[in-house]
């Protein structure tokens, strides 16, 4: 048989042909595709639930207790029931009765929930005479060795910080101090505000006396421990000034290094986590942060969730700086956004009086990133800064309109803040901060002026405030001397804005309390009289400082004069306004005349030409009637008003810049629109003195002067 030639096999390649295998392939696929999108959304919610419960804020719960922290070893406790002494090695809440000691080498610190601070140094006993729940109302008995005790926030009538040591009490309302209990000697030195001294047992003519801020006051005890000579009260010169700060700001940072301290105070921020060094994980991150806020509904969580957002960011921003990394912008960006955001928000009377408590929390934390970061981030540091002071004026702004009480509270205690921060700063000769830092009070201070204007009770609060910063500002211009010339332009600038603005709230007051509008010019305008005489005779009257003191009271002088004229039909009891302050004005200008006769012809001229500014004219005949003296009065108020002051600081030519401030983000765009409207203002910051910004930042546009806020 003949082979026969096999027929070519004809393979087709139509897929039409093969449908079954085909068909499966492609259907298996879609449906692992449907899994996958399904496993990703699935996580994607959980992520967002997750998210969305997280509560990260780390000031939202502080010790309900004072607490003793050991800063360095050898710090011992012994209990009110008299048990054998016990050595600090964690956070341990105190009580009344018990004994707190260091040893040569140790150091504690006692902390308060108010977030009062007294830290106990080497070879210090102390007992806990007193101790009130919140720690607002407290005694110490301070036995040996030295305490320093910061407390910002103004007490109320009801509260008391008292410490006792060889018959002589020291009583503050928001101050910082020291006291040294070392052999025969009791010193209490002042660095802001002031303290009142109170003796068990007179000494010589009198039993009370007042230490300022920048005075030093001593006396010395017998063998039994009591005050037996009488109160010394000196200046602080400059070196130990200095000295003393840097000295309490070290061991503050010593302080919130502890882990005990952090525990305590629930200080830690929240944790880092991803970076923007892992730009994927990062973005991923950040877009379920977002998704999580935007599906939030309740306006009040919202804006604390973003709050706790803001403040992961700073915490982003601190671990990159240590890093050196140029990335640390993308986190502080993101910490501007959204406190503006946060800013902007409707939200309850508690959450508003959160963001302005933190935000001056935050101002801290961003002004010790300055000099860790790359030169390219700075301008978003100081956009931080901006965005921080600007959340916490605002969040004082929306607070006020339910709570004018508590908006004092902070807003005082914020203006303390920033005042030891300048006093920190100049210490370290840092110019240029001291600058911005006394820009954001100056701001802080404005704000609080219109806030309060409608409330006695808070404008007096306020003016009082006022008088005690006053004193600090005169301690932090002793500080700065040796700084750049802009500083003390700086410096002198703000005081004069606190006086304007200080006669400003008294006059307001008197036309619902004219007795206690009286009180308080009485107060400040006796402290400015106590003060020249007290440079006049330490040798200072040659003085620049001097010649400021006599032209502020000249001021004061001026304002009394008015009042005095205005007001002669408004009653008070038995007497007059007029004849009130005529009875203080004589008086100061009796202490002013003897000052006169002690100091230099140049001296003498400007002391006669303040005690000439409150002349009085004579009241005409018949004299007004209330009625006729309260509708001048009103409109003396109101010129006031009009020229309180308005607009930024003008930053000096002398002082050297080198961040200009960014544009402000879309939040504080918004923000800015919610402020309380101020005057306009003629302020320019000179766009020469700025300079530019590096050509490998991204851009940023400096704010017009105008739009300025109290930011740095």
């Amino acid at each position: 048989m003949e082979p026969t030639e096999a027929e070519p096999i004809n393979i087709s390649t139509n897929p039409s042909q093969f449908p079954g295998p085909q068909t499966s392939y492609r259907g298996g696929a879609f449906f692992i595709a449907i899994v996958i999108i399904l496993l990703f959304l699935g996580t994607a919610v959980v992520a967002v639930l997750i998210e969305r419960n997280r509560d990260t804020l780390s000031y939202k719960s502080v010790p309900l207790s004072a607490v003793i922290i050991a800063i360095n070893p050898d710090t011992f406790v012994v209990p009110a029931t008299g048990r054998e002494e016990m050595r600090v090695e964690k956070a341990l809440e105190v009580k009344a009765g018990m004994e707190l000691r260091t040893s040569r080498t140790g150091e504690a610190a006692l902390v308060y929930p108010n977030g009062a601070l007294t830290i106990l140094g080497p070879d210090t006993q102390v007992v806990i005479e007193s101790l009130e729940e919140g720690g607002n109302s407290s005694r110490l008995h301070l036995l040996a060795g030295g305490i320093w005790t910061r407390l910002e926030r103004l007490l109320k009538e009801e509260e008391k910080y008292e410490v006792r040591s060889g018959g002589l009490v020291t009583s503050v309302r928001g101050t910082e101090f020291e006291i040294e209990a070392q052999g025969e000697t009791i010193a209490i030195t002042v660095l802001s505000g002031e303290v009142a001294l109170g003796a068990e047992a007179p000494i010589g003519s009198t039993s009370q006396f007042t230490v300022a801020a920048g005075e030093q006051a001593s006396v010395r005890r017998d063998g039994a421990g009591l005050v037996t000579d009488q109160v010394r009260v000196g200046a602080l010169g400059r070196e130990e000034a200095i000295q003393r700060i840097t000295a309490h700001s070290t061991a503050v940072s010593r302080l919130m290094a502890n882990v005990e301290t952090r525990k305590a105070l629930n200080s830690d921020l929240p944790s880092a986590g991803i970076t923007a060094e892992q730009p994927i994980f990062y973005g991923l991150e950040r877009f379920i942060e977002n998704l999580a806020t935007a599906t939030t509904l309740n306006q009040d969580r919202k804006a604390s969730r973003l709050l706790a957002l803001a403040e992961e960011r700073l915490n982003e921003a601190q671990e990159l700086a240590a890093l050196g990394s140029e990335k640390v912008q993308v986190p502080l960006k993101e910490y501007s956004r959204l406190i503006g955001i946060v800013a902007s928000t409707e939200a309850s009377e508690d959450v508003r009086a959160l963001l302005a408590e933190a935000s001056v929390k935050h101002t801290q934390l961003i002004d010790d990133l300055d000099g860790k970061v790359a030169e390219v981030a700075r301008p978003f540091l100081r956009q931080a800064l901006h965005a921080s002071e600007q959340g916490s004026l605002t969040a004082l702004s929306a607070l006020a309109e339910d709570n004018p009480d508590k908006a004092l509270e902070l807003g005082v205690e914020a203006q303390k803040q920033f005042l030891r921060r300048a006093q920190e700063q100049a210490a370290s000769l840092d110019s240029l901060n001291v600058f911005w830092t006394l820009r954001a009070y100056d701001a802080m201070n404005r704000r609080l002026d219109i806030l309060v204007e409608d409330d006695p009770d808070s404008l007096s609060s306020f003016a009082g405030s006022l008088t005690k910063d006053l004193g600090t500002m005169e301690m932090l211009g002793r500080v700065s001397e040796t700084l750049s010339p802009g500083v003390t332009q700086t410096v002198k600038a703000v005081k004069n804005r606190v006086v304007d603005i200080q006669l400003t709230a008294i006059a307001d007051v008197m036309l619902t309390d004219p007795e206690r509008a009286v009180s308080l010019y009485t107060q400040s305008a006796g402290k400015l009289v106590d003060k020249i005489q007290k440079e006049q005779e330490r040798g200072q009257s040659g003085q620049e400082n001097f010649e400021e003191l006599v032209m502020t009271y000249e001021k004061y002088a001026k304002f009394g004069a008015d009042v005095s004229s205005l007001a002669a039909g408004l009653r008070v009891g038995d007497t007059t306004v007029k004849e009130l302050v005529d009875v203080a004005t004589s008086q100061h200008n009796k202490v002013l005349e003897n000052v006169a006769r002690k100091v230099p012809a140049e001296a003498e001229r400007g002391i006669k030409q303040a005690i000439s500014a409150s002349e009085v004219e004579p009241t005409p005949e018949p004299p007004p009637t209330p009625t006729e003296s309260m509708r001048v009065l009103e409109r003396f108020v109101e010129q006031k008003k009009t020229e309180r002051p308005s607009g930024e600081l003008e930053l000096p030519l002398e002082l050297p810049t080198e961040i200009p401030t960014p544009a402000p983000t879309s939040g504080e765009r918004e923000l800015e629109e919610r402020k309380t409207p101020e005057p306009p203002t003629n302020t320019i910051i000179p766009e020469s003195a700025l300079p530019r910004i590096p050509d490998s930042a991204p851009s940023i546009q400096t704010i017009p002067a105008s739009d300025r806020g109290g930011g740095r």
